[in-house]
């Protein structure tokens, strides 16, 4: 294989696609870069998010943050409730997935009667 000359889609820059990239770019099955270098790794940055704040991963933390303290919270979007009938009582309810058929579903009541 012989070295190939791309431009940057990102900053417009020149860059070359050595033979050892084409290689490992091929075993893996990704198509050739857009972005130079610097580029891609700016995008994986961009793409990475915010550093872990605890649990596994090094121990990271946000600025102002204490480690090990619970990430801020994000507003979710309401779900979708379905209606569905409770396995053990048969009442009526509500959940927020599409019923399988398979897995059991629970009322309020009878889940934490279960979980006790």
């Amino acid at each position: 294989m012989d070295p190939r000359s791309y431009a940057c889609v990102e900053c417009g820059a020149q860059f070359e696609f050595t033979d050892e990239e084409q290689r490992r770019f091929e075993a893996r099955g990704f198509a050739p870069p857009k972005r130079c270098k610097p580029c891609r790794d700016a995008k994986r940055r961009r793409q990475a998010g915010p550093p872990n704040t605890g649990g596994r991963g090094g121990g990271r933390r946000r600025e102002g943050g204490e480690p090990g303290s619970a990430p801020a919270a994000r507003p979710r979007d309401p779900a979708t409730m379905n209606p569905a009938n409770c396995t053990v009582c048969g009442e009526p309810t509500e959940v927020p997935f599409q019923p399988d058929g398979v897995r059991p579903i629970y009322c309020l009541p009878c889940l934490k009667q279960r979980t006790r």
